[in-house]
């Protein structure tokens, strides 16, 4: 008989409210790309209630330092930055998931860019769920108006 494993610790409770969202990114040697996709997501209309990142870079701790400062430029937003324990996409998101403290979380690329009223319109859809039957929303790709052609990033999402 194979032994189960012990429960995962209690987190802390939370000062995030029910209803906000986490905005959690796995990632892996694209530095630039990952400020630029935390600059769009604070830019938006309905910004995140924390931001968590798994990086799996050979240079994550630089990647921390370029996006602290992106975060603190912005004003300011609960960031967990945490070095991939493998790199591993699934594995990654698994270790982002089980760090953030949000109910609800956006797990995007790092070379994704949200729209300005994406995470508004999907936090509605939520709201609007009195009877708690949404378990999950996808957004499509779609490209803002002003991305340069052949930038090297997926499409953005809009809800």
């Amino acid at each position: 008989m194979i032994a189960r494993p012990p429960p995962p610790e209690r987190r802390a409770p939370s000062a995030i409210a029910a209803q906000d969202w986490a905005l959690c990114i796995s990632t892996y040697n694209r530095g630039q790309m990952l400020c630029d996709c935390i600059r769009a997501a604070l830019s938006s209309t309905r910004r995140p209630a924390e931001i968590v990142i798994v990086d799996a870079s050979t240079d994550w701790a630089a990647n921390q330092a370029a996006v602290e400062a992106e975060v603190a430029a912005a004003g300011g937003c609960p960031l967990t930055y945490a070095p991939a324990l493998r790199k591993s996409l699934t594995v990654q998101r698994n270790q982002a998931v089980a760090l953030a403290r949000s109910d609800i979380l956006f797990m995007i690329d790092d070379d994704a860019l949200l729209h300005p009223d994406c995470a508004e319109r999907i936090m509605a859809h939520y709201r609007a769920d009195t009877r708690g039957r949404i378990v999950a929303i996808s957004a499509c790709n779609a490209p803002l108006p002003q991305a340069p052609a052949g930038a090297g990033r997926k499409q953005t999402n809009r809800a």
